[in-house]
């Protein structure tokens, strides 16, 4: 049985300095195949993953892209609701100031033009209603008709919001931006204005009726991508 410093004598592999490692496995791979094969498949591999994290990186940027825009949405949609708060106060306190001088004016005899009052709030309601539809629908506020979805999951009723936003609200906002243009434009065209004495102009109150079909696309359109998010990351 040989002892150690045989071995070492020798010249074996396991008495060999650090330095000489790189070269015997230099001259190992260029005899064995098959280790070169192995190197061949370890850095086509490698590439491989390079590519798939790039590809990763790309998409979360864009995701992240993304969400940026319907943050940025959402934060305008809130805005926008607060704005429509106060409008609301706004149309309450017209309406009584009108009721109670249309009672003393009754009592003393008095001929008030309270016609400006009384459009002045059905334009706000119509303000309200017409700007409040996008906020309402990223609150989930609008009636729902359904007998299943509080039952469903999260994953599920989110793929129900997306699909049923780009299948029916998004169509339907655009139609009705391409229905209604014509009667906008032939209003503000003709300065149209509100046929009762002292009445209000009528032409600026229609141009919301595009802003808000214009409002709830984009909003249509960020509420969708927010369900797809979520359906996709639960």
């Amino acid at each position: 049985m040989r002892s150690l410093s045989t071995y070492a004598r020798q010249g074996s592999p396991w008495s060999m300095p650090a330095r000489s490692y790189p070269e015997r496995h230099e001259g190992l791979r260029h005899r064995d195949g098959r280790l070169e094969g192995n190197t061949g498949c370890h850095r086509y591999f490698t590439q491989e993953r390079g590519a798939s994290s790039a590809a990763t990186v790309s998409s979360s940027g864009l995701i992240t892209m993304l969400q940026r825009v319907v943050a940025s949405i959402d934060e305008l949609n809130e805005k926008m609701g607060m704005f429509i708060r106060w409008l609301v106060l706004v149309m309450v306190f017209i309406a009584a100031v009108s009721a109670v001088l249309r009672y003393f004016s009754r009592g003393l005899e008095l001929t008030l033009n309270l016609t400006p009052a009384t459009e002045a709030q059905w334009y706000l309601f119509s303000v309200i209603f017409l700007l409040g539809a996008a906020y309402a629908l990223r609150h989930d506020a609008h009636v729902r008709v359904d007998v299943m979805y509080e039952r469903l999951g999260p994953k599920t009723r989110g793929w129900i919001d997306a699909l049923g936003t780009i299948f029916f609200l998004i169509p339907l906002t655009i139609m009705m931006l391409w229905v209604t243009f014509p009667a906008v434009r032939a209003s503000w065209q003709i300065r149209e204005s509100s046929p009762d004495p002292g009445g209000l102009p009528r032409y600026p109150i229609k141009a919301l009726i595009l802003i808000s079909f214009r409002t709830s696309t984009i909003h249509g359109s960020s509420s969708s991508s927010s369900s797809l998010f979520s359906s996709l990351l639960s």
